[in-house]
């Protein structure tokens, strides 16, 4: 690339210890930086390294910052200042650049951005191999490899505790670990109980350690063993797997950070939970005694690796990077014009004039009912999709529901007191004018099972599709699950819910094998996420109802003026408690009171005006409206998306456990003094701070957005 390397020693004294190595440190980097006039500064360090920052910031001179570990938000102001003077922060993993826009302020979060770090690509002679393993006396026996850092984190103990059991299966079987520790006390007691366990085994002639090895014979090393382990506690990427796979050499890895996002994402190896050496000992066993399924990883991770981990596009990548920054600084020419193409590889462009396949994503979710929430998140979501690039569409299955009446006489008589068909018609219009549905239309899940849609990838959620009780028969329905189609099509979960519901131990272990097949995971509530994170032992993400992606709802409401015209209540328990509040507030506020939602007859009784109408003359009623009074999800997330006032009445009774998501999504968004409150015209009272709820949702949504871009493939 031409760029002129110029050393300066770093040393990790604090402050006040050396205040003398601080001022000479600043010193050189200075003159560094005044004789060379880069163009832009690299910090390749996770530390908050404030003197090159303060330096660089001093020079005007653009930096790029990588992050190598796993992200923790900056508690201290000078770390927090070091981070945001970055330019462009490298992640290696969609794991760590999730971790830093959970963070990240939002006008910083466009410079963050994930790349693979690449492998190094050297070939390797079979001499080369022979030679290896003649000097560590293997012979034809098999070869278990670690490498990386002697350091507890690691949790190499639990390869060597494997090692007995594979031994039993695979009696040749020999673990080499290359690497060393720190040079600190602990770093050697850390080995040395490592050398200590493996003579109690009995394992003294069967582990190896083969100290420090340079990064140009580590493929060797690789190429010369059978399976590479990675028994890690924590991993922000895992170097070791992509280098194993770039020698066809399959691995088993702990079930963490980037070792799981790369593994999933590759197919290159297996995965166990941390610590548990009985799993670790039964993946190896099965990849040294079944060949085929070892070529079958390795040959799946080879090609990961070459079309992610190229060092010739990581350097063209990095490149255009420097192009495109260089001259931003005050002080700075740039190198030359800066590449008309967008500079980070894994950005797709806005409006490119080459040609590409968009993705093609078929959605899984309730969009046939009719009611607002319905249509509306099915809207958002796939229209999220398509502003991503993709083409979204909506599968059409009319699945089976739960009955309420089952006398059919009786349940044409409550649809007409209701006026369903007249709303129906409405829904129906919505959804053949903003939803594109699949060609073909299934009635069950065994029609989908038979003739699933063609798609590069399918996606579940948001509602409460893991309700079982808003089903037939109070069963999980396989389809929301994505339990059709082929394997390699990958499969995510967005928002999805339970609503009030919560898994006993035998519908846990249903959701286990069901959720086995899925690439990416995301819930929209924490009672979710916890439950996930206890019986997959890993954590999954909480992303936004779709509804709250998009920008706008402009295209929804070109007719709307707006306005605060009356109090709406929208309700989907009709209780004397939100009926009474509906009138307190639009006694307060001196406005006239309209209905929309629920049986027509109850309203008219408590002399209430009722408008029975489809969802987007039920986002103008929203828009018309001064204060909102509800206890739907929906109807709150729509109020405040228009600026309106909401009031919230809690559920009652049995519909109490989704009164969760409610108060969830208003302290997430910094409303729940104003929104949910037991007086409610004290609550009125209380200002609303709309920039800074703006502020919040901005960011919520970006790191919503951020796990679609991470889960979806890039074509």
């Amino acid at each position: 690339m031409g760029v002129k390397p110029h050393p300066l020693e770093f040393g990790k004294y604090a402050a006040l210890r050396r205040p003398d190595w601080q001022f000479s440190f600043y010193m050189r980097c200075r003159r560094i930086l005044k004789e060379s006039r880069p163009d832009v500064v690299v910090i390749n360090l996770d530390g908050n390294t404030p003197l090159v920052t303060l330096t660089a910031v001093q020079a005007g001179i653009p930096i790029i910052r990588f992050s190598r570990f796993e992200f923790q938000p900056p508690r201290r102001w000078l770390d927090k200042w070091c981070w945001l003077k970055a330019s462009a922060l490298i992640c290696p993993s969609e794991l760590v650049k999730r971790q830093v826009l959970a963070w990240a302020p939002h006008d910083f979060q466009p410079r963050v951005h994930r790349w693979y770090d690449p492998h190094v690509e050297r070939p390797v002679t079979v001499d080369e191999i022979k030679q290896l393993k003649a000097e560590l006396g293997l012979g034809t026996a098999k070869a278990i490899v670690y490498v990386g850092r002697i350091h507890p984190q690691k949790r190499i103990e639990t390869a060597i505790q494997a090692l007995p059991a594979i031994r039993s299966e695979s009696p040749d079987a020999h673990l080499l670990i290359v690497g060393s520790h720190d040079g600190s006390p602990p770093g050697a007691g850390y080995e040395q109980s490592l050398r200590d366990l493996a003579a109690k085994l009995g394992l003294h002639d069967a582990v190896h350690f083969l100290g420090y090895r340079d990064r140009n014979e580590v493929p060797v090393v690789m190429a010369a063993c059978n399976v590479c382990v990675l028994p890690s506690e924590t991993e922000s990427f895992g170097m070791v797997l992509t280098e194993s796979w770039a020698a066809q050499v399959p691995t088993v890895a702990s079930d963490v950070g980037g070792c799981y996002e790369i593994t999933h994402a590759s197919g290159g190896g297996l995965l166990h939970p941390v610590g548990d050496h009985e799993a670790l000992a039964k993946h190896v066993t099965q990849l040294l005694s079944d060949p085929t399924l070892s070529r079958k990883h390795g040959l799946a991770g080879k090609a990961w690796v070459e079309a992610n981990c190229n060092s010739k596009e990581y350097e063209k990548r990095f490149h255009r990077l420097l192009k495109e920054l260089a001259g931003t600084g005050r002080t700075r020419i740039p190198l030359r014009a800066a590449s008309p193409t967008v500079s980070i590889a894994e950005e797709r462009p806005a409006n490119s004039s080459q040609s590409r396949s968009r993705t093609k994503v078929c959605i899984a979710t309730f969009y046939h009912e009719s009611h607002p929430g319905a249509v509306l998140q099915a809207y958002a979501l796939s229209k999220a999709l398509n502003n991503l690039g993709n083409d979204a569409e909506m599968i059409a299955y009319h699945r089976p529901i739960r009955q309420s009446n089952p006398n059919i006489l009786k349940q044409q008589l409550i649809r007409i007191i209701t006026q369903a068909n007249s709303r129906e018609s409405a829904y129906n219009e919505f959804r053949s004018t903003f939803l594109k549905e699949t060609p073909e239309s299934y009635s069950s899940y065994e029609a989908i099972v038979s003739q699933p849609p063609q798609a590069d990838v399918y996606v579940c959620g948001s509602d409460q599709i893991w309700n079982p009780t808003l089903l037939a028969g109070n069963r999980y329905d396989p389809a929301y699950f994505l339990q059709f189609g082929p394997d390699p099509v990958a499969r995510i979960s967005y928002a999805a819910s339970f609503g009030g519901h919560r898994p006993d131990a035998s519908q846990s272990e249903q959701l286990r094998k069901y959720l086995h097949r899925f690439t990416h995971i995301s819930v929209r509530e924490p009672v979710g996420q916890a439950f996930f994170k206890q019986i997959l032992g890993r954590e999954v993400a909480l992303t936004l109802d779709p509804t709250l992606l998009p920008d706008n709802y402009n295209e929804l409401l070109p007719n709307s003026a707006g306005g605060s015209q009356h109090v709406l209540l929208y309700a989907l328990q009709h209780s004397p408690e939100i009926r009474n509040t509906a009138k307190e507030v639009a006694a307060y506020i001196n406005k006239p009171l309209l209905c929309c939602g629920g049986p027509l007859l109850p309203w008219k009784r408590t002399g209430i005006r009722k408008t029975e109408e489809g969802p987007l003359k039920w986002l103008a009623r929203i828009n018309e409206a001064s204060v909102i009074v509800t206890n739907s999800y929906h109807g709150m997330i729509f109020g405040l998306l228009l600026r309106k006032r909401v009031v919230v009445v809690p559920l009652q009774g049995g519909l109490s456990a989704a009164n969760e998501r409610l108060s969830h999504l208003c302290e997430m968004l910094g409303v729940r003094k104003q929104v949910i409150s037991a007086d409610t015209r004290r609550s009125l009272a209380m200002e609303m701070d709309w920039d800074a709820f703006d502020s919040r949702l901005a960011e919520q949504r970006e790191a919503s957005l951020a796990f679609l871009r991470s889960a979806l493939p890039v074509p």
